[in-house]
């Protein structure tokens, strides 16, 4: 039952930050990939991926009731409240991979890859070492400190990428119009 409260919870994580990543912050890899207009593709995606992330999570905990009662979940509401804690522990290392498949560096991409796996590994092993994981809430332990630790590692490793200019450089529209078709195709 604990592990099946963490499983609605990574599904809900998942699926809000795959929308964000898949539709918006694309726009670090598409508009990006012209080194003058990366400070403006860069804060369009931050931005956007903040308020996304945001009103979706912002979302889950207003109608974390009728959820509750849709999925015939006693505990969502309860679970509903971790989701935003892994979005922002999330949020370093999703721009940072961006980064890193725009410009084609898959050793930082295994290395930022390797930090989270490699830190929920060994939180695991140790809990399970201990017999000290058994509820939802370490599981979800376990899962932020490892989004933590690779956006920490993805951000160093890309730390000088984070540059961001509001001069505007294509119209807002054209941008929403390449989100729009990435959010359908997401």
């Amino acid at each position: 039952e604990e592990f099946a409260h963490y499983a609605l919870l990574n599904a809900l994580y998942l699926f809000i930050v795959s929308f964000s990543d898949i539709s918006i912050l694309q726009l670090i890899v598409r508009f990006g990939s012209d080194v003058s207009m990366r400070g403006w593709a860069n804060s369009r995606a931050v931005l956007w991926h903040g308020i996304v992330i945001g009103a979706m999570c912002l979302g889950v905990i207003a109608l974390k009731q009728p959820m509750a009662l849709w999925l015939r979940e006693s505990e969502f509401p309860q679970i509903a409240l971790y989701i935003p804690f892994l979005c922002i522990a999330a949020t370093p290392r999703m721009i940072a991979l961006k980064f890193l498949y725009r410009d084609t560096q898959p050793k930082l991409l295994f290395i930022v890859n390797a930090a989270w796996f490699g830190v929920m590994t060994v939180l695991t092993v140790w809990m399970l070492a201990n017999h000290t994981l058994r509820t939802f809430r370490e599981m979800f332990l376990i899962a932020v400190i490892g989004l933590a630790a690779s956006s920490c590692v993805a951000f160093i490793l890309t730390r000088k990428q984070f540059v961001f200019t509001f001069h505007r450089r294509i119209t807002q529209k054209d941008a929403l119009r390449f989100v729009g078709y990435q959010g359908i195709i997401s």
